[in-house]
């Protein structure tokens, strides 16, 4: 069963690895990502506006950079991709894949700060 798990996990991985690569191969031949739809109908900023080029830079060691295109992009992606790490190891383990208090405390923080600063990038507070 641990062994059926883990096919699992490493198919979704795969399958995010190539989607993400299938994105940025567009970005970088076409010179453009996926319009935000909030940004198209309203002009605000969503939380992952810029997070492309934000994502980018980051790999290119050019953090400050980073930080001016989505700030997000050095804090909650980190913890992010660390709890998703998390939950596939312990997925595999032990078959458990329920969301455990302490993780929907996580995500309604993480949540909150998406909201904060969705709200303080367009001036709204």
């Amino acid at each position: 069963m641990r062994d059926l798990r883990l096919r699992i996990v490493i198919k979704s991985a795969v399958a995010a690895f190539l989607a993400v690569a299938a994105y940025v191969a567009v970005y970088r031949i076409f010179g453009f990502g996926i319009r935000c739809p909030l940004r198209a109908l309203t002009g605000l900023l969503c939380p992952l506006c810029g997070m492309t080029h934000a994502l980018e830079a980051v790999l290119r060691g050019h953090f400050e950079l980073a930080m001016r295109y989505n700030a997000l992009s050095l804090t909650l992606v980190p913890v992010g991709l660390v709890w998703l790490l998390y939950r596939a190891v312990r997925y595999v383990r032990t078959g458990d894949d329920s969301f455990h208090t302490g993780e929907k405390v996580m995500i309604g923080i993480s949540l909150i700060i998406c909201l904060v600063y969705f709200a303080v990038r367009n001036h709204l507070i």
